[in-house]
């Protein structure tokens, strides 16, 4: 499966994004995991493992390049977010390919919650609420029409219909749902990177 990696657009002072390496899963696990615990307890849709993640989910995209850190002055971890064209089987299902179609895939997005929802040990600056999470999505858009790919595609949980809201708020529009047995996810999602 194609992978996509290629140069960057930068984001705005004081956040800065690289390519995390397997030293950074700790934290992207604690990122991804803290932001579940946050859906879980606001009973925004189950498409994301009650019990948190495993090294196991994030160790591929690593190696890939696909995982993503963002962080706060060089120092602070502020989100992670994956990019690339390895899709969930959902896709497949409803007769999508983004290879043919041309698409890059957004998944793994977290941004880093407020207290108590940031792990032990951890004391970052927390951006207001609902600023990171699109500022990386427009992030995303951008990366993708730079590289000539004119869709930007999402999975989102079946159930989760605060969050699909939001993505629909974000500029996404719904394609299809696909219920596969034994996923939550399915709620299949796509933006064009150019102005329509």
């Amino acid at each position: 499966m194609q992978r996509h990696q290629g140069s960057v657009p930068a984001l705005p002072p004081p956040y800065t994004m690289r390519q995390a390496v397997p030293d950074d899963a700790g934290t992207v696990l604690a990122l991804l995991n803290a932001s579940a615990a946050w859906i879980h307890e606001r009973d925004q849709g189950d498409g994301w493992p009650r019990a948190g993640f495993g090294l196991d989910r994030v160790t591929p995209g690593i190696t890939s390049g696909a995982i993503r850190l963002v962080e706060h002055s060089g120092r602070w971890p502020q989100a992670t977010l994956a990019v690339d064209q390895c899709p969930d089987p959902e896709f497949g299902a409803a007769g999508l390919d983004p290879v043919e179609d041309k698409a890059l895939i957004l998944h793994k997005l977290a941004v880093v919650r407020p207290h108590p929802h940031q792990p032990p040990g951890w004391d970052v600056p927390t951006p207001p609420p609902g600023t990171l999470g699109r500022m990386l999505i427009e992030w995303t858009v951008r990366h993708a029409r730079r590289h000539g790919f004119p869709w930007v595609w999402l999975n989102v949980a079946r159930e989760a219909t605060p969050l699909q809201a939001y993505y629909a708020r974000c500029g996404f529009e719904h394609v299809t749902t696909v219920a596969l047995p034994g996923r939550r996810s399915g709620s299949l999602w796509r933006r064009p990177t150019t102005a329509h």
